[in-house]
């Protein structure tokens, strides 16, 4: 195990927690952590099929409100991720719910790591905490990872969770020195998704893989948007930083490459020349509300993350490619690359 002496811990040594460890960033997560050799307990509220499980992998099926279940397992962890919340528009639709998951539950999580004398903890943030590009001067764009936090208009439940978390993780940090902080990923694309506002996004290119049509109402809608793949291992890279760069910059923005709902699809159509797609523009320039005009120098500048994928169209051909290659597995083969 890594002392908790100050240093950055070794992954292979590592006991590393993730919650939210079934979705779309937290299963990958906890492959990779696992694939690096580090003890890894995957908690998320439902567990999943067994056949999708790792062997080294410790699952553990738990409400983040159950931190009695949970304490055991962050006693001296070395890192947690904290990756579980009540997304955009499901938060919007239950804001009670999504102040217990998303506020109360994180609160209580970074209380438990407090009190279980966790190494770091960090979560997944958003660029949704930033307003719509009319909430900042010209000269303030793109936006840093400073810049005013106004809150995301199209899903401000979720967005308003997520200032607050960050802001819950500043008191934890300078009044209690929890090593704390995070990413502020964009429009996550490269896997499905159920839930949130970025399914929009995030579905396209599987359906149109998939033979369907792809309607959309929103075609001039701006976003930023990051491979799964560089999410994590940017998550990876905070993990081994040394604790002085997450003190100085604990929150960094990964917003990814801009693009328009419109143009997104035209990119996905040179990879994959039969997709058929109706597109309206509907009203909105902004997909999420907020300004997709965002900056993330400081996660490569400061902890020295390169992405993976540099561009959409690469990020395009490495999900049909991943697509590809789980239609030619056998069925259950695929592990935990099903969408979450």
């Amino acid at each position: 195990m890594a002392e908790h002496t100050g240093g950055a811990p070794v992954l292979q040594a590592a006991r590393v927690v993730v919650t939210g460890a079934g979705g779309v960033i937290g299963s990958l997560l906890v492959r990779r952590l696992a694939q690096l050799g580090a003890a890894v307990t995957a908690v998320d509220l439902h567990s999943p099929d067994p056949v999708q499980q790792l062997p080294s992998v410790d699952y553990i099926a738990a409400d983040v409100m159950d931190v009695g279940s949970l304490r055991p397992h962050l006693d001296r962890a070395d890192i947690v991720y904290h990756l579980a919340y009540l997304m955009g528009e499901e938060a919007n639709a239950d804001p009670v719910g999504a102040a217990r998951i998303n506020t109360l539950g994180g609160t209580q999580i970074f209380q438990a790591c407090l009190e279980a004398r966790a190494g770091r903890v960090l979560m997944a943030s958003s660029i949704s905490v930033y307003g719509t590009q009319s909430d900042y001067q010209p000269h303030n764009l793109p936006l840093n990872d400073t810049a005013p936090q106004f809150g995301a208009r199209g899903i401000p439940v979720y967005a308003a969770g997520k200032v607050y978390l960050e802001k819950v993780a500043g008191h934890y940090r300078n009044q209690h020195g929890l090593l704390i902080g995070g990413l502020r990923p964009g429009a996550v694309i490269g896997r499905g998704r159920s839930t949130g506002r970025a399914k929009t996004v995030a579905n396209i290119v599987s359906a149109a893989a998939s033979g369907q049509t792809v309607r959309l109402d929103n075609g001039k809608a701006a976003f930023q948007a990051i491979h799964v793949d560089d999410v994590v291992g940017a998550f990876l890279a905070l993990a081994t930083v040394d604790p002085a760069t997450l003190y100085q910059a604990p929150f960094l923005n990964l917003a990814g490459d801009y693009a328009t709902v419109r143009s997104y699809c035209d990119d996905v159509a040179r990879v994959l020349p039969d997709a058929r797609f109706e597109i309206a523009d509907g009203e909105s320039d902004e997909l999420f509300g907020s300004s997709p005009f965002v900056m993330d120098d400081g996660i490569h500048r400061m902890v020295g993350f390169e992405r993976r994928h540099r561009s959409l169209n690469q990020a395009i051909r490495a999900e049909v490619d991943e697509l590809a290659r789980v239609r030619a597995m056998p069925e259950n083969a695929a592990g935990p690359v099903a969408h979450a």
